[in-house]
């Protein structure tokens, strides 16, 4: 029987816990045999420093957090498999327009709604690539800095062109939902789920 609270983390939970959360989940639902496992890669001051100076923004503080205590976190599918990164490594991270200059993506923008798109996407920075095989990411807007000095998060899906403007309050809050979200999927599934 697994835990509600392994399900659904408590309001506030910080990406660390949430990512403790999901090994947990995992260690409670396939016992030592794990399927997922979260590992970290230390990730150096200096490495989030330059990655500022490069994209001349300050990162969200729940993000250098979760970077400088743990490292970049890692995902292992299966004992034998070589782990893959949860997020983009600092050194990895883009302003949001760097992907529509690459692919000329601007060009199936329709007219009326370009100047909204490339403003959403001056004032982004991708730190995550949820699916290797498309180019679709999830950003930080750095234009919408709370007084804590933490960023909503929001995603960019080039197949349509499009800047979600909803998203999360804050990067900790998106680790959290990313973990809430598969482990609900995975308890519903069962120990056989490997998604």
């Amino acid at each position: 029987m697994i835990r509600d609270d392994l399900l659904t983390g408590p309001p506030g939970e910080t990406a660390g816990a949430a990512l403790a959360r999901l090994n947990e989940f995992n260690n409670a639902l396939h016992g030592s045999d794990w399927i997922y496992q979260v590992e970290y890669r230390p990730v150096g001051a200096h490495a989030l420093v330059e990655a500022e100076h490069y994209l001349k923004t300050t990162l969200p503080p729940s993000y250098v957090r979760l970077l400088s205590a743990y490292g970049l976190p890692l995902l292992r599918y299966g004992k034998d498999s070589r782990p893959s990164p949860l997020l983009l490594e600092p050194g990895k991270l883009r302003r949001g327009d760097f992907y529509l200059w690459e692919e000329d993506y601007l060009d199936h923008v329709p007219v009326e709604e370009r100047d909204a798109v490339m403003d959403r996407l001056q004032n982004s920075v991708s730190f995550r690539r949820p699916d290797e095989g498309a180019d679709d990411y999830d950003m930080f807007r750095t234009d919408m800095v709370n007084a804590d000095g933490e960023m909503p998060v929001t995603s960019y899906q080039h197949d349509m062109v499009y800047v979600d403007p909803e998203g999360f309050a804050t990067f900790d809050r998106y680790i959290a939902a990313l973990v809430d979200k598969y482990n609900r999927k995975q308890a519903a599934a069962g120990p056989d789920y490997f998604q």
